[in-house]
């Protein structure tokens, strides 16, 4: 059998497509005590001051946080991509998945967009690498949203519509290993999505619909009262699906594959002094799918909470805190269909939930001597598991049950000294260590014809070393040269280790026995800006 790959936004996107949009406009209540507020209005300007004469501006630098000192994109030694918000407005994409798409050397393990080929129909599918790293079901590269890790616990593959256009205010893609700062899954790279943060009074609503019964709608709303900020979102997609069998292949067993996802998230930002800044925020993610057929179907949920804060002291330096956790589920069933697609037989039901917390304390300090410090720690711990049912080979009994499950704990500490004498020169020399543990691993078997079986494999502890060292010089402001080394790491995944799946007649078998991969590598840029508003750039690695 063939199955064919759709791009389902070009469907969307198609001439009988009708897209509005409703914006309600933004309730800028003047608040008490605001800047606005029981004002006098200015005096006329003069007529000078109204024709002011021709005037050039200078756009501020983008600010990049993916490699945890803020800096700016020019000035950074990585090789660092930035979409901004205007950049994922303009763009014909529909998901950020096909937005990145336009990165050079992002990739996921399959080239069908998320509309198509989701975490809940088939998990391995959405691993995301960078420049070709390893692809595979599980990511080579890590995916933080405003810092935190959105790579799933159990399998490391990532939800795509669980981030939504809409809510993004740039996103930063950091190429090369990762490791260094960011430890495990950042063995290809990071990109770091950064969110709008809640600002002004006001609500914005907007809906689409298109072609095969697709609708795309969002809400939003904002309130701000002093150093209280709040944002509220909501966004649901449902579509009436489309044909993912070749048509000189589909039988009477076949119908349109249907996909519906819903999100609600909130944030809330308080900042009682200009040196203190906390946070709380928190989501909740839905996606259900019709995979085409009677019997097969997936469902995905997710939970998210998180919170910190950031405080900037005189002498100190400013130190970041930051802790999350995850709640995620998702089950499956898999059948399998004869060759002419008139019958299908169910093979497997599949409930996978996992759980993840995790955390970060950083610090930063700018020294005299040129020297621009940051040291810290982060953690992240992780418990899942696999429950499967297997049918029979007639499809009409369950024949056999498994439960496949185990933790794993990762802790890792990085430091990073940037060393800065010159505006066109910098070394960047930075280390982390990390220790990670297997544990718990067993496989619980349980066939209905036979005894109950128990496999326990024992836990294992690793550590791994990552470090860096990275320039940049730029002999004139139209010119820079980058070059840097790295080592880099990823630990198996719970699935990996643990997770049996099929597909179609393909059963994919687990390995406890899998250790983690290593990556050393190094990369050699430049960037020329002689053309006033074209860039070019070229990097080896």
């Amino acid at each position: 059998m063939r199955v064919r790959e759709h791009r389902p936004q070009r469907s969307i996107r198609r001439a009988f497509s009708v897209t509005f949009i409703i914006a309600i406009a933004s309730c800028c209540m003047a608040l008490p005590g605001s800047a606005d507020a029981g004002q006098p209005a200015p005096p006329p300007a003069s007529s000078a001051a109204a024709q002011p004469p021709s005037q050039t501006f200078t756009l501020p630098p983008v600010v990049v946080s993916a490699t945890r000192i803020d800096t700016s994109a020019a000035e950074s030694t990585a090789d660092v991509t930035v979409l901004t918000g205007q950049d994922l407005g303009s763009s014909a994409s529909t998901t950020l998945d096909d937005a990145l798409r336009a990165v050079p050397g992002f990739n996921t393990f399959r080239r069908s967009s998320s509309l198509v080929t989701a975490p809940a129909d088939d998990p391995e599918a959405q691993g995301v690498t960078l420049r070709g790293v390893g692809p595979g079901g599980a990511s080579r590269a890590l995916v933080l949203l405003d810092g935190i890790p959105v790579n799933d616990a159990f399998g490391g593959w990532i939800y795509w519509d669980e981030i939504p256009l809409d809510s993004i205010k740039r996103i930063e893609i950091v190429n090369g290993g990762g490791s260094n700062l960011w430890g495990d899954q950042a063995e290809g790279g990071v990109i770091n999505i950064v969110t709008t943060p809640p600002a002004g009074n006001g609500i914005q609503a907007r809906a689409a619909y298109g072609n095969r019964d697709t609708t795309d709608d969002a809400l939003a709303a904002n309130y701000e009262a002093g150093p209280l900020r709040v944002g509220v979102e909501g966004h649901f997609f449902n579509t009436g699906g489309w044909d993912i069998v070749d048509p000189s292949f589909r039988g009477p067993i076949d119908h349109n594959s249907s996909s519906l996802n819903e999100l609600f998230s909130g944030r809330v930002e308080y900042a009682p002094d200009p040196a203190l800044t906390t946070f709380l925020g928190g989501s909740y993610y839905h996606e259900s799918r019709d995979l085409g057929t009677a019997f097969r179907n997936a469902d995905a949920t997710r939970g998210f909470i998180n919170g910190g804060g950031v405080i900037q002291t005189a002498d100190a330096g400013q130190f970041s805190l930051n802790a999350y956790a995850h709640l995620s589920t998702f089950d499956e069933n898999f059948s399998l269909a004869n060759g002419n697609r008139t019958t299908e037989t169910p093979s497997q039901l599949q409930h996978v939930p996992s759980t993840d917390a995790g955390g970060s304390l950083t610090w930063t300090r700018s020294l005299p001597a040129h020297n621009q410090l940051l040291a810290g720690g982060d953690f992240r711990l992780i418990d899942g598991k696999s429950e499967d049912s297997y049918f029979n080979a007639a499809g009409t009994a369950i024949s056999d049950r498994k439960v496949s499950s185990g933790q794993q704990n990762f802790f890792g500490l990085f430091v990073e000294d940037i060393y800065r004498p010159a505006e066109h020169f910098e070394v960047d020399l930075s280390v982390r260590g990390d220790f990670f543990q297997n544990l718990d691993g067993t496989i619980r078997d349980h066939p209905t014809a036979a005894a109950a079986t128990i496999t326990s494999f024992p836990d294992r502890m690793r550590t791994a070393t990552s470090p860096k060292l990275a320039a940049r010089y730029a002999p004139w402001r139209w010119l820079t040269l980058r070059g840097g080394l790295y080592g880099a790491f990823r630990a198996p995944t719970l699935a990996e280790l643990y997770r049996q799946s099929t597909v179609e007649s393909l059963v994919l078998l687990p390995n406890p026995k899998l250790s983690p991969e290593f990556l050393e590598g190094g990369e050699a840029g430049v960037e020329f800006q002689k053309i006033p508003g074209v860039t070019l750039g070229l990097t080896g690695y």
